[in-house]
């Protein structure tokens, strides 16, 4: 009777039982304790000391490693002498005895270089001392027992030895400061920037002659200018550059760059002359001079500024002389027709083609009208012939055309 018990009692037991599933793992924390000193000279000694926890058990391994050397130890303290020169992140973890292994924990050592004396400037130099605006220096140098170097202007932290490129905009003392074994040192060195000359290199017009309303390119170049003009019409322009220009009428216009570097001021001047264009063909009108014209009579007796042909009323003979002006007609011109105009004329002493017969003229580069000027007899080579007054209307000749060509 009692077995039969016990197995009931078995059976219920298992019946009401219910499952526990065990706990995950949770990994442990690290702690860097000290790291003593801090910064130390190389091959001096350095501690490290941390520690681990972990919630749900024990620690059981360590691991110490530095970026630079690598692995350093796998004990919870240690000292170390061997340390690389440079600064150092050191990390840490721990593991449990489930075998996880903590997240890493860090700090710092910086290792200096021996140093056997203070820090010293070997040499600290530029090459060239001396640039032109926008050129360049090199800036050289070489330090001793130095832990920290650098230069300002803007360069920083450098190399204990080393050399760098500069563009000063103006001139510029550069200095170096070297720092260790408990001292600082310094150099100093001037790059000097010297102005650009102050000139103006060519000012021309291309072309210095236009046709009126054609367009003109002013060109020029300066040196050493911050500021420059032309005047007139254009006004400021930059230092170097072109313009165009346009000019009508027929006129000669001076053009004058002004270059200033705000202390020294240069001009230079270029002509540009715009003409008016001549038509294929067209018409000049010469009138008479009449203060070089006259007539002779066959007396000898010249009379200036007045004009008769023909005979008075005592029968003495008279010849004119007429001076034109023939600087209105192009030298390269092609006269194609002369048409000679007689309509403003007069006859106070009768009608001359009845009783004397006909007018001639003559080309006779006479000079100064005098009385020797009057020509005796029946010259030869005339190159107009009037035998009548209907002559006289619009009379044309190739004569006339072929003596003014």
């Amino acid at each position: 009777m009692r077995k039969a018990i016990l197995a009931l009692c078995s059976l219920v037991l298992l019946s009401g039982c219910s499952y526990i599933m065990p706990q995950s793992n949770q990994p442990p924390k690290a702690y860097i304790d000290e790291i003593s000193p801090s910064e130390v000279v190389a091959g001096g000694e350095v501690s490290f000391n941390g520690h681990g926890t972990d919630a749900d058990g024990q620690i059981v391994a360590y691991r110490w490693r530095s970026d630079k050397d690598g692995e350093l130890s796998s004990e919870q303290s240690f000292e170390t002498s061997s340390l690389s020169v440079g600064d150092h992140i050191v990390f840490f973890k721990v593991q449990d005895n489930n075998d996880a292994w903590s997240a890493e924990v860090r700090s710092v050592v910086r290792v200096l270089p021996g140093i056997t004396g203070p820090a010293k400037i070997d040499f600290f130099t530029a090459s060239p001392q001396t640039i032109a605006e926008g050129g360049s220096a090199t800036l050289s140098w070489s330090t001793t027992d130095s832990t920290d170097v650098s230069i300002n202007h803007g360069i920083g932290e450098v190399e204990p030895a080393g050399a760098v490129s500069v563009s000063p905009a103006s001139s510029t003392t550069y200095t170096l400061t070297a720092e260790g074994g408990g001292s600082t040192a310094s150099a100093q060195v001037t790059v000097t920037v010297e102005a650009e000359e102050l000139s103006i290199v060519f000012f021309e017009a291309d072309p210095e002659e236009v046709a009126s309303g054609e367009v003109s390119t002013l060109s020029w170049e300066t040196t050493g200018a911050t500021e420059a003009k032309i005047l007139p019409i254009i006004g400021q322009v930059d230092p170097t550059g072109s313009e165009e220009v346009t000019l009508t009428g027929e006129q000669t216009v001076t053009f004058t760059l002004t270059a200033t570097n705000g202390v020294d001021t240069v001009s230079a001047t270029v002509d540009v002359e715009s003409y008016l264009e001549m038509p294929d063909s067209y018409t000049v009108t010469l009138e008479a001079e009449i203060e070089e014209s006259g007539y002779v009579r066959s007396t000898g007796v010249p009379w200036e500024e007045y004009i008769y042909v023909g005979d008075d009323t005592n029968d003495i003979g008279i010849q004119a002389f007429l001076t034109f002006d023939m600087s209105d007609i192009p030298d390269d011109a092609t006269i194609a027709g002369v048409v000679v105009d007689f309509s403003d004329y007069n006859t106070p002493l009768g009608k001359p083609f009845v009783d004397l017969g006909c007018l001639r003229a003559y080309v006779d580069d006479y000079g100064t009208l005098d009385g020797g000027d009057y020509f005796d007899g029946t010259p030869v080579g005339a190159i107009g012939k009037y035998c009548d007054f209907d002559d006289f209307d619009a009379h044309s000749d190739d004569d006339f055309k072929d003596a003014l060509q």
